[in-house]
């Protein structure tokens, strides 16, 4: 599925995550994503901890759904698959690592071209949202200020550096083992004194 396929498909507008999770919509009422790639498309959603809804965490909902040409070579994201990797990604806890929450299926229809319907069950995850840059962002043009406050000196770069290898040691030693570290999938988690490298996008990897 492409992006627009994906994002109709999916239709999650009209839905939530049962009765915990709520999407962030745009003022006009659509849930624009906030990433996506080959595997998958990633929203934000409110997890609710009240009747009232006043309670609530921020969250990052990643969606295991293929792009077009990929479905056509790879079908749908295998549940066994999924079932596996979620069980050893949900135990991790580390300042490093992005922090998974939950996750499970989402139904969804499916119209064939012969007119009937499939139902397929897609995978997602729910983690710690980051409102902060990607490394990969962290270096474009528009953020150079930002870039500027976290990266002030060559300890700095250094220690953004040792940070990635501490959270990629700390899998390893959990026996995973990421497969797509890239900047894009490195997040900065930073506070008024200091910032955190956090590896994130750990779908892909295996044990």
């Amino acid at each position: 599925m492409d992006q627009t396929k994906r994002e109709r498909i999916l239709n999650i507008e009209k839905d939530t995550l049962g009765t915990k999770y709520e999407f962030v919509t745009e003022n006009d009422g659509t849930c624009k994503p906030i990433g996506q790639g080959g595997s998958g498309i990633v929203y934000i959603a409110n997890q609710i901890f009240s009747s009232d809804k006043s309670a609530y965490s921020k969250r990052a909902v990643k969606f295991f759904a293929y792009k077009d040409d990929l479905v056509a070579k790879l079908g749908f994201v295998s549940n066994e698959n999924f079932d596996v990797e979620i069980n050893n990604i949900c135990r991790f806890n580390h300042q490093n690592i992005l922090k998974v929450v939950d996750g499970n299926y989402y139904d969804v229809t499916i119209k064939n071209d012969d007119g009937t319907e499939t139902i397929e069950h897609i995978p997602y995850t729910v983690t710690e949202f980051i409102d902060g840059p990607t490394l990969e962002e962290l270096f474009e043009i528009e953020n150079k200020n930002l870039c500027q406050s976290i990266i002030k000196d060559e300890d700095s770069v250094f220690e953004l550096f040792h940070q990635t290898l501490v959270g990629i040691e700390y899998l390893h030693k959990n026996n995973f083992y990421h497969c797509d570290i890239a900047p894009k999938n490195i997040f900065i988690k930073s506070t008024d004194s200091d910032f955190f490298a956090v590896i994130g996008d750990l779908g892909a990897g295996k044990t």
